[in-house]
């Protein structure tokens, strides 16, 4: 088990839609962390890898798989041993969109999905997304690691699965 860990918090300037350059900003971030900061993990915003909010972009398969192929490159990635990384990003699981977040290390990938869905103000993602199970926390270097997407926080359901 790990005595400590450092953990750095990536805010980035994502562009909605830019997969690949949302990824290029995504690894520059992690080699950054582990340099300045000997950063063991790096955590990033909701749906890192689409931009804040994709919206109706989610519904089209050719961002999905643009997306698939950049989690694909990450958890390559992480197998040289850098830092690891919590993206958000959308998915398909068994033909069903879940807004998801997901700890890629030494090329693994460990996910869970965001249950509650906002769907007040701004927020529109009931219609977009599935809601997931709530899930428990993910055994990281000897660490249970309890993960939570935005309005997940405000909810004592999920903060108590963790």
């Amino acid at each position: 088990m790990a005595d400590s860990l450092n953990v750095v918090l990536a805010q980035l300037n994502l562009l909605v839609g830019d997969i690949d350059g949302n990824t290029e900003r995504i690894i520059a971030a992690a080699k950054e962390a582990v340099e300045d900061q000997s950063a063991n993990l790096v955590v990033y915003p909701e749906l890192t890898l689409t931009g804040y909010p994709p919206e109706d972009l989610v519904l089209r398969p050719s961002l999905i798989e643009a997306v698939s192929i950049q989690i694909d490159k990450l958890i390559e990635i992480t197998k040289d041993g850098g830092p690891a990384v919590i993206v958000g990003y959308p998915r398909m699981d068994k033909n069903i969109l879940r807004n998801s977040a997901a700890l890629i290390y030494n090329g693994a990938i460990s996910i869970i999905d965001k249950h509650h869905l906002p769907n007040y103000g701004v927020f529109d993602e009931a219609r977009v997304f599935n809601s997931g199970m709530i899930s428990g926390p993910i055994p990281f270097k000897g660490i249970r690691v309890g993960l939570m997407i935005c309005e997940d926080m405000w909810h004592s359901d999920v903060s108590e699965s963790l």
